[in-house]
């Protein structure tokens, strides 16, 4: 995305998961279930590790281990939905070398 701040051009991108765009003559809305700034290499590690977390203490739960409180069993499995998203995109925007697309 390129825009202009204060006369000065500057360009980001961003990586989106699902949702819509909308252009106008001078605007460009976007409304996405996700999104994904920039992110660094580790990033993919990162993610993968907060994901398997989630799914050890969604196991841990289901298994009697570990009792949560079911308002933040909901939350963990969020986290582990939004993480599985994350990862998928970000792992889309790698080529097979491991540089980013």
């Amino acid at each position: 995305m390129t825009y202009k701040e204060k006369n000065t051009e500057k360009q980001e991108e961003y990586a989106l998961g699902g949702g819509v765009l909308h252009i106008d003559a001078d605007t460009c809305t976007i409304v996405s279930d996700l999104v994904q700034g920039e992110f660094k290499d580790d990033d993919l590690e990162d993610i993968k590790r907060q994901k398997e977390e989630a799914e050890q203490m969604i196991a841990d739960y289901n298994a009697g281990k570990n009792p949560i409180d079911p308002k933040r069993q909901m939350e963990i499995e969020y986290e582990l939905l939004k993480n599985e998203a994350r990862y998928e995109l970000l792992n889309k925007l790698k080529t097979s070398d491991g540089s980013r697309k």
